[in-house]
């Protein structure tokens, strides 16, 4: 998948990554308070950096690709698909 060569979607360990990411973006877009959507936030996208400002609802594959700078504003709706970096 990172290499860019061909992968098994339905592979056990990205199935998991994709239900772990699932849940935490159940979390930021629907559960959580405002005032903790920062933390859920960084849970769900590790290699951010601080600043963060996500408006939901927010959707991406697994989070734990996608790498940005810091003050990094996302407007609602938006869509990442980071099955690479």
């Amino acid at each position: 998948m990172l290499a860019g060569e061909l992968y098994d979607a339905s592979d056990e360990e990205l199935s998991h990554d994709r239900t772990k990411c699932r849940q935490l973006l159940r979390r930021l877009n629907v559960e959580v308070p405002y005032e903790e959507r920062a933390d859920v936030a960084h849970e769900l996208l590790p290699l951010a950096g601080i600043g963060l400002d996500i408006q939901p609802p927010f959707y991406c594959d697994y989070g734990y690709n996608i790498v940005m700078g810091e003050s990094c504003f996302f407007n609602f709706n938006c869509c990442i698909l980071d099955v690479c970096k």
